[in-house]
């Protein structure tokens, strides 16, 4: 399962690149307007959230440690499902002058154009990884506790309870089984 954790990483390297352009984009159209267009304020901090997660989740999965809570498949998720929905708002609220950039043409209607572009592409691919680690979950793991504490990468690579400590289960030794302990005598 190599391939799935090598798909999964540059996916994450995909995001962080495509959230690093829509951010860069962002900057240009807030600095066109000053500072002034709140929807493409929220933009650009959505861009630089994103791309910060995404660099800090690669940093901790290549360099320190697939093991450490930062990199469980719950996080990803749930920080993935909110980056999602602070896409469809800070790129909704924006899209509601689409006609004006359109209209306005030139540079600030391009870089408008261009932000939308790059946003709603980056909020379609933040909703395919969420489906993405939400269908792999589904299809062969399940939700249970314990492998949602596991990362993906542990999870593709060795099966549920990877990295929490649970991978091998020991049986229980029957009480039948267990030796008497000895009599004490004592002598004096």
């Amino acid at each position: 399962m190599a391939g799935l954790s090598r798909i999964h990483t540059f996916f994450l390297g995909g995001l962080a690149l495509w959230a690093l352009i829509t951010w860069c984009i962002a900057a240009g159209l807030v600095n066109k307007y000053r500072g002034h267009y709140d929807s493409a304020n929220a933009v650009l901090a959505w861009g630089i959230i994103s791309w910060l997660w995404y660099l800090v989740y690669l940093g901790i999965l290549l360099f320190v440690s697939t093991t450490t809570w930062a990199t469980a498949i719950i996080v990803e998720i749930a920080v993935g499902f909110f980056l999602f929905v602070f896409g469809i708002a800070a790129v909704g609220s924006t899209s509601s002058a689409a006609d004006a950039f359109r209209w306005w043409g030139g540079s600030l209607g391009s870089l408008g154009q261009a932000t939308l572009a790059f946003g709603w592409i980056l909020v379609i691919a933040q909703l395919a990884y969420i489906v993405f680690l939400i269908v792999y979950l589904a299809k062969g793991h399940g939700f249970a506790q314990q492998t949602l504490r596991t990362s993906f990468h542990d999870l593709s690579e060795y099966g549920s309870g990877a990295g929490t400590g649970g991978g091998v289960v020991e049986k229980p030794t029957e009480l039948s089984t267990v030796p008497a302990p000895a009599p004490v005598t004592a002598t004096v």
